[in-house]
């Protein structure tokens, strides 16, 4: 072996194992070669530059471990909120939000952001479900979660559509932060988008007694506008503290009765229990979702009604 090849495969040696003590007595050999002295130098250089890259690695490693850890933080959080998304029973298509793969989603109101659900309502033309408009739409918007961020009252296309002779049931729910509080289901075919909520129509309620109640004096989507009472359901007047009713939608703040004296617009209140009860004893609800079900002989895959 020459020299330079055993000053190389000392060089080799080193980066491998390190310096040895055999090592270095082997390099400050006796002879005092000069080309020695300066392989050792060099070699010794490469030593250091190699420890700080060693180290440097080391806290590089540390860095790279407490991202993952806090990745892993993200994940879980994110997985929760998937969860809690996939327990509300929602599934976006391409063109509508279904619920428990029966019930098409038609119209969510939001409580407390300042606009109308009547305007919302009745706003023809305007749809949440359009590509475009879906593009800046909250996902919240699609849920029944009161406390996920939401900036309107989501409209379907399905509210201008309306395929009376496809419509099976109608149905209202109210809730707080996701859970169900009060629902009623109306029957859906031959109406229109404003004639479906009437006591005609009721199937069933939570509400027991409000099916067999008479003489109500308000139960339409309309209400009473001069009030800003929409989605009203009310069995009677009685000077306001007395009035008693099942639901209001308030739109407007101020109004004839303390009770619908209300902090923000819209309101959403409801009667808290299975039986009417005077407003003054009102709940309230953060989420009002109206839902579709289309009778089983309805196939959206098909180009035509059977």
């Amino acid at each position: 072996m020459s020299r330079s090849e055993g000053v190389l495969c000392l060089f080799l040696a080193v980066l491998v194992c390190g310096f040895t003590a055999a090592t270095r007595r082997f390099l400050m050999d006796e002879s005092g070669d000069e080309t020695l002295q300066e392989a050792y130098a060099a070699i010794r250089d490469l030593d250091s530059r190699l420890q700080t890259v060693m180290a440097d690695n080391d806290r590089l490693r540390e860095r790279l471990e407490s991202t993952e850890t806090a990745l892993a933080g993200q994940s879980s959080t994110l997985s929760s909120v998937q969860r809690d998304v996939q327990n509300m029973g929602s599934r976006v298509s391409a063109d509508f939000v279904w619920y428990d793969d029966d019930w098409m989603l038609a119209f969510r109101a939001t409580a407390g952001i300042g606009r109308p659900v009547y305007d919302a309502w009745t706003d023809v033309g305007h749809h949440d479900d359009d590509p475009m408009t879906r593009a800046t739409l909250p996902c919240g918007c699609t849920t029944v979660n009161g406390s996920l961020p939401c900036d309107r009252h989501y409209r379907s296309r399905l509210l201008d559509l309306w395929p009376s002779a496809s419509i099976d049931e109608v149905r209202l729910v109210l809730y707080e932060n996701g859970t169900e509080k009060e629902h009623l289901t109306f029957s859906g075919t031959g109406s229109d988008y404003m004639s479906w909520f009437s006591q005609e129509r009721l199937v069933e309620s939570s509400w027991t007694d409000l099916k067999s109640t008479t003489g109500l004096n308000y139960f339409s989507i309309a209400g009473h506008p001069s009030e800003g009472r929409r989605f009203f359901i009310n069995h009677a007047y009685n000077s306001c503290p007395n009035d008693v009713g099942w639901l209001v939608v308030k739109d407007k703040q101020s109004e004839t009765c303390d009770w619908g004296h209300v902090l923000h617009v819209p309101a959403i209140l409801y009667a808290p229990s299975n039986h009417e009860v005077t407003w003054e004893s009102f709940r309230e609800a953060d989420v009002m979702a109206v839902f579709v079900k289309f009778r089983a002989s309805v196939d959206f895959n098909q180009m035509c009604l059977n």
